[in-house]
C-alpha cells in the first residue's frame, strides 16, 4: 500500500489519512427519545476468521484512518487469489443495532485518498467517475471498475477525477445488501501468495514488486456508504468498515528446497507444488523452470502441475564425477510466484569401520582353575563383534593391534576364559573385533596380572 505510513514498519497501509474532523450530534427536546445519530454499516460475509484475512482495526486507530473516518471505523486486511470472485454482504443498522431496511447502500471501490491499482468487473448498479462524462457513463453501463491511482482533486470533485467508483445496492428485511465484485488484473500484475500470514505480519514486504518487471503490490480499499460518493465529513458521519483488499498469485513451494547427491548417482529428481491461499492444490497449473547457475542438465523447461498440485522435473549432472552447485527456479506462468531447489552435487563420504571409544577390558582371579571375563569396551557405528583370548609374556596398556608376544589361546573365542596350567606364568588379553560393511577394527585389552 502506498500512502499510509504505517509507524515501525516499512510497508504501508493503502489509505491517505485526512485531518480529523469531529462528528457533530444535534441537542434533542427534553424528554424526547434519542435519535440514532450514526449509520452502522458492518460486513457480515465473509468472516474475518481465516488464514488470509486480519483484523487490525486496532493497528488502524494507531496509524490515523479514525480522523478520516471516526472513531467506530474497523480495519480488515485481506488477501485474496488474483481474478477471483468476491460477494460482500454488509448489515446496516442505526446506532441501537436495528436494521436499516429498503435503503440504498454504496460499495465504494478504490477509494478516494487511498493508492488503488485493482480492476474489476461487477453485476450490480454502478457509477463511476463523472456522471456528466459520455466516457465515464459508459463504463458503468458496462460493471468495469479501473484503479484510481491515487486521486486528486479534478474540478472540485476529488471523486471524478480519482476513478472511485460506487456500486449500488438495496438492505432486505434485516438490513443486509451484497456487492458482487470480480478482479480482472493480470496475473502478472500479482505477488505471489504468502505460506505464513501471522497477525502482526500482514503487510505485504516492502520489496513486494517484481524485481525485473517491477509488477506486484496489487491492491484495493473498499468501504460501504449511504452516500454515492462520500467525502471526508461523510465517512466521519458513518460507523463502518474499511477493508484494504491485496491480490496475489497462488503460491510455488519446492518440496527439497535444498538437497546433495552423488554425481555416480545420476539424475536427480524435483518437484514443485501449486497451492491457493487456502492452501489446496491447484491441478494443471503451468510451471516454467530455469537452470540459474547452468550447472547440470533439466529434463523439461516447463510442465503442469497434477491433481496432488506437483510438477516434476529432473536434472543430470554433465558427468559421473562432476562437482557443483545447481540452482533450479520454478515460476508459475506468467506470474511473479516461484520457488527455488538447490542440489549440491559432491563426492560421496566414503564410509568409515568401527570407531572404539573406550578400549577392551578384562576382570577376574588370575589363578589357575579361576576364569576371566572380558569387556568389548564402547564402539562407534558397529554392527557386530568377534572375541578372542591372547596369552602373552609381558604385561602392557591396552592396544589396537595384537602386541608381540601374544599368542591365541586355542578355542577361546567367547568373553570368558577358565584359566589353565598352560597360562600360568603368562599375562591375558581379550581382544574384540568390532565390524561394519566398511570394514574392521581391534581393541587389545590391557593385561591381566601374571597367572599364577
Amino acid at each position: 500500500m502506498k500512502s499510509l505510513a504505517r509507524l515501525g514498519r516499512k510497508s504501508q497501509a493503502s489509505v491517505a489519512a485526512f485531518a480529523l474532523v469531529s462528528a457533530s450530534v444535534a441537542l434533542l427536546p427534553a424528554q424526547a427519545a434519542p435519535t440514532p445519530s450514526a449509520t452502522v454499516l458492518r460486513l457480515v460475509s465473509p468472516t474475518i476468521a481465516s488464514m488470509h484475512a486480519a483484523d487490525l482495526t486496532s493497528d488502524a486507530a494507531a496509524n490515523g484512518l479514525t480522523n478520516a473516518y471516526g472513531s467506530g471505523l474497523k480495519f480488515y486486511y485481506i488477501y485474496q487469489n488474483v481474478k477471483a470472485s468476491l460477494d460482500l454482504t454488509w448489515k446496516v443498522t442505526d446506532s441501537t443495532g436495528a436494521p436499516l431496511t429498503d435503503r440504498i447502500v454504496y460499495l465504494i471501490v478504490n477509494k478516494y485518498g487511498s493508492c488503488s491499482q485493482a480492476s474489476f468487473t461487477t453485476t450490480n448498479a454502478m457509477q463511476y467517475g463523472n456522471p456528466n462524462s459520455k466516457t465515464d457513463i459508459a463504463q458503468s453501463n458496462q460493471g468495469v471498475i479501473t484503479p484510481d491511482w491515487c486521486g486528486d482533486d479534478a474540478g472540485g470533485h476529488p471523486q471524478w477525477g480519482s476513478g472511485e467508483s460506487s456500486l449500488t445496492g438495496s438492505t432486505d428485511d434485516e438490513g443486509l445488501v451484497t456487492f458482487s465484485l470480480t478482479n480482472t488484473n493480470k496475473v502478472e500484475d500479482a505477488q505471489s501468495a504468502p505460506l505464513v500470514l501471522p497477525s502482526d505480519k500482514v503487510y505485504p514486504p516492502a520489496n513486494c514488486a517484481d524485481s525485473d518487471t517491477g509488477m506486484g503490490c496489487l491492491e484495493t480499499t473498499i468501504t460501504a456508504s449511504l452516500i454515492q460518493h462520500p467525502q471526508n465529513a461523510d465517512d466521519r458521519a458513518e460507523d463502518k468498515d474499511l477493508l484494504n483488499i491485496h491480490f496475489v498469485n497462488n503460491a510455488v513451494t519446492s518440496e527439497f528446497p535444498s538437497t546433495t547427491a552423488s554425481p555416480s548417482d545420476g539424475a536427480k529428481s524435483i518437484r514443485f507444488r501449486v497451492t491457493n491461499l487456502a492452501g489446496e492444490p491447484q491441478a494443471g497449473a503451468s510451471l516454467n523452470f530455469t537452470n540459474i547457475t547452468a550447472v547440470g542438465i533439466l529434463s523439461a523447461e516447463n510442465a503442469l502441475t497434477d491433481g496432488d498440485g506437483y510438477a516434476s522435473l529432473s536434472i543430470a549432472p554433465e558427468c559421473g564425477t562432476c562437482l557443483g552447485v545447481s540452482t533450479i527456479k520454478a515460476s508459475a506462468a506468467g506470474t511473479t510466484s516461484a520457488a527455488i531447489s538447490t542440489i549440491t552435487w559432491q563426492q560421496p563420504t566414503p564410509p568409515a569401520r568401527p570407531k572404539l571409544s573406550k578400549a577392551a577390558t578384562v576382570a577376574g582371579n588370575t589363578s589357575v582353575g579361576k576364569a576371566l571375563v572380558g569387556s568389548k569396551g564402547k564402539w562407534l557405528k558397529a554392527t557386530s563383534y568377534s572375541y578372542r583370548w591372547y596369552a602373552c609374556k609381558a604385561s602392557g596398556p591396552a592396544k589396537t593391534s595384537i602386541p608381540r608376544g601374544c599368542v591365541p589361546i586355542s578355542g577361546s573365542v567367547g568373553t570368558s576364559l577358565k584359566l589353565t596350567k598352560a597360562q600360568r606364568g603368562k599375562y591375558i588379553r581379550f581382544a574384540v573385533t568390532a565390524k561394519n560393511a566398511a570394514g574392521r577394527s581391534i581393541s587389545i585389552s590391557p593385561s591381566s596380572k601374571r597367572v599364577s
